[in-house]
């Protein structure tokens, strides 16, 4: 019996794409910002959101007032500020430990769009191999962590709203699949429970604009061709007929 169960398990090899992937995902995303950890605080928006703001630092009452309330340089994003309460109590004001919470905050992103790229390509193929959806999920995430354009929403200290915003929206999508996927009908719990990410999603955001009154201006008036003028150049403008005369003798 010993030897028959062996001949099964050896007949099944073990898919190493199952864990391998979304961990090289993960280690793969992290690796490519760890440089960041090395920085410190900007001085274009950063002196302004933390050296000198005294209002995120803690999560008491008074401090979570502010974040709730506050427009701060122009944004409402209370969910990133609760963040920043957090690094202020775990990190002070060492700049390494907030690049970490970014970077963090970047590797579970990556690994949440692994995990709607996966569903994605199983929905679009369905008769692929799963560790070809796997290795073809994890390139789709790569590519999307070590992009370029990555680089200023996670080594940027204030552009946290981004990864934070990013990792909802995500988790969002991922929830909405597993509510939709094989069902005619939406399941409720998978449902809403791709609703409540987006909760905090609109308070990552800017505020508009005040619309100034219209400035009421002199009306300018207009000015009219002079009806003779004009008569007198289109006059002046037609071909004149040449009058022949005879010579004096």
């Amino acid at each position: 019996m010993r030897r028959g169960r062996a001949s099964v398990s050896d007949e099944r090899p073990a898919d190493w794409t199952r864990w391998t992937v979304p961990l090289l995902v993960v280690l793969l995303a992290g690796a490519a910002f760890l440089p960041a950890l090395r920085h410190e605080f900007l001085s274009w928006d950063d002196a302004k959101n933390f050296m000198e703001n005294p209002w995120y630092r803690g999560l008491g009452p008074r401090q979570l007032a502010w974040m709730f309330t506050a427009y701060h340089m122009g944004h409402y994003i209370p969910v990133t500020w609760i963040t920043f309460g957090f690094d202020y109590l775990l990190w002070g004001m060492n700049p390494a430990g907030y690049h970490f919470t970014n970077v963090l905050f970047h590797t579970a992103t990556a690994l949440a769009v692994y995990a709607v790229s996966r569903r994605l390509l199983r929905a679009a193929l369905p008769d692929a191999a799963p560790r070809d959806l796997r290795i073809g999920a994890g390139l789709a995430a790569l590519l999307f962590a070590v992009h370029p354009l990555r680089a200023e929403s996670v080594a940027w200290v204030t552009e946290r709203r981004d990864v934070v915003s990013g990792l909802f929206y995500a988790l969002t999508i991922l929830a909405y699949l597993e509510a939709v996927e094989g069902e005619e009908r939406a399941r409720p719990r998978w449902y809403w429970a791709s609703c409540s990410p987006t909760a905090p999603a609109p308070s990552q955001r800017r505020r508009p604009r005040p619309r100034h009154p219209p400035r009421h201006r002199a009306p300018r008036p207009r000015l009219r061709p002079n009806r003779c003028s004009s008569r007198r150049r289109s006059r002046s403008s037609r071909p004149r007929a040449l009058s022949w005369r005879r010579p004096a003798r």
